[in-house]
C-alpha cells in the first residue's frame, strides 16, 4: 500500500470515528442510558522482563473507553462556561478568574468599614 492509499485509510476512518462518536454522544444527550462499559476499566498487568517471578515484575496498567473520557470533557466544557452566570459574583469556587484571596480582602474592607465611628453611630 502506498503513501496516498495509507492517508486516504486514516481519514476515511478518522471520519467514520468522528460521525461515531457524534451519534453515541448525542443520544447520550438525548437521554439513552449510559452502558456500563463506558465507565469500565480493566487493569492489565505488563511484565517488566521476559519471564518475572513475583507480582513486582509487573506493572500495571489501566484500560479505559474513550467514550466516557470524551463525554466528561464536554460536560466539563459547557458547565465552566455556565458557572460564571450561575454562582454569585461573592463567591470565588470554580470560576476562572476569582480568587478567594479576592472575597477575603472585601471581607476585611467591609469589617474595616464597619468599625469606624460615624457621628449618628454605625447601623443608623
Amino acid at each position: 500500500m502506498n503513501t496516498g492509499e495509507e492517508i486516504h485509510r486514516i481519514v476515511d476512518w478518522r471520519r467514520k470515528t468522528k460521525e461515531d462518536v457524534f451519534a453515541v454522544v448525542t443520544d447520550l444527550f438525548r437521554g439513552t442510558p449510559m452502558p456500563r462499559s463506558f465507565t469500565a476499566t480493566s487493569i492489565m498487568l505488563i511484565p517488566k522482563n521476559d519471564s518475572p517471578q513475583s507480582w513486582s515484575e509487573f506493572r500495571p496498567i489501566s484500560l479505559f473507553n474513550d467514550t466516557n473520557k470524551i463525554l466528561s470533557k464536554l460536560l466539563d466544557t459547557k458547565i465552566s462556561q455556565a458557572l460564571p452566570d450561575l454562582i454569585s459574583p461573592f463567591k470565588s469556587g470554580f470560576v476562572p478568574g476569582r480568587l478567594i484571596a479576592d472575597n477575603i480582602l472585601l471581607g476585611q474592607e467591609m469589617t474595616q468599614h464597619l468599625d469606624m465611628r460615624y457621628s449618628k453611630g454605625n447601623l443608623t
